[in-house]
């Protein structure tokens, strides 16, 4: 995936009614509750973009409990995933009463998301993810890394996902075993005429597999991007983000047209995580 910077502006609205001391407050950096990574790449296929308003109901302690859509994005995915984000992310220091007693509150948000503007490498690169999804459908671990020098991509990947739950349609595919899972993601960029760096693949076959292939010119603009082969929704983490829209660019190229291929791959281990391992980012 390609290292990109997202415009996203989270606007915390205040509460209506109520004495400042009264309200929920966020807790910790709002900026970070929404990153690089949470583009839906559903939403950035179909070129999708707009603002969210909506309304948080918060618990005592500070918890969404639920998330309402005040005015809609225009996007169902851009409506949906910013609720599913704020809920498993957002926490803030809970309403009081006039006593000081910590009470349930709401909390008005806007939050608007901007296409990707960004530059690729060019080069054939592979990256590997392995993610750790417990048996109640939260990620609890992920170890990346990348290989060739072609290589471009924003710090974490879908580690920077840690703690939010899995997507309903990554719940049904794991089913109801409760032992958790391990998920291996390898996704390749590869120039025509350049091999990508060779990676140990799992043995079995993969759950979820999609390649597109495009053509990037002399000037670096992305052309003729096709879907080559595998479903065209979204997959079920979540995670794809391809390159066909035209806010991404890659450097100009002296010998003129090259075609990329890029294939995402997914393996599924039905049995309970390996152990964690240190490099990997805390449970939330």
């Amino acid at each position: 995936m390609i290292a990109v910077s997202l415009l996203l502006g989270l606007a915390l609205a205040m509460q209506d009614g109520g004495s400042p001391a009264g309200r929920p407050t966020p807790r910790g950096m709002p900026q970070a509750w929404v990153t690089n990574e949470d583009y839906p790449a559903a939403a950035m296929w179909q070129r999708q973009a707009g603002a969210v308003a909506a309304r948080l109901d918060l618990d005592a302690q500070g918890v969404p409990t639920a998330c309402k859509v005040t005015r809609s994005s225009g996007s169902a995915v851009l409506d949906e995933t910013t609720c599913a984000l704020m809920q498993a992310r957002a926490r803030f220091n809970p309403a009081r009463d006039a006593a000081g007693k910590p009470v349930a509150g709401t909390y008005p948000f806007t939050f608007t998301w901007v296409l990707p503007q960004g530059e690729a490498q060019f080069g054939s690169w592979l990256y590997f993810n392995q993610i750790r999804i417990t048996g109640d459908g939260r990620i609890a671990g992920c170890m990346s890394q990348s290989r060739g020098a072609g290589f471009s991509r924003a710090t974490g990947g879908a580690c920077t996902r840690l703690g939010a739950p899995v997507s309903p349609a990554m719940t049904a595919l794991l089913g109801k075993s409760g032992a958790g899972a391990t998920v291996q993601v390898i996704e390749a960029h590869m120039i025509n005429g350049e091999a990508i760096p060779a990676i140990d693949r799992p043995l079995s076959k993969p759950f979820y597999e999609r390649k597109i292939r495009f053509d990037v010119d002399a000037a670096g603009n992305v052309a003729n991007c096709k879907l080559v082969s595998g479903p065209a929704e979204q997959d079920p983490l979540g995670f794809v983000v391809h390159r066909c829209h035209s806010g991404v660019r890659y450097p100009a190229q002296a010998s003129g047209k090259r075609s990329v291929e890029m294939t995402v791959s997914m393996y599924l281990t039905r049995e309970a995580p390996p152990p964690r391992d240190p490099a990997e980012g805390p449970t939330v």
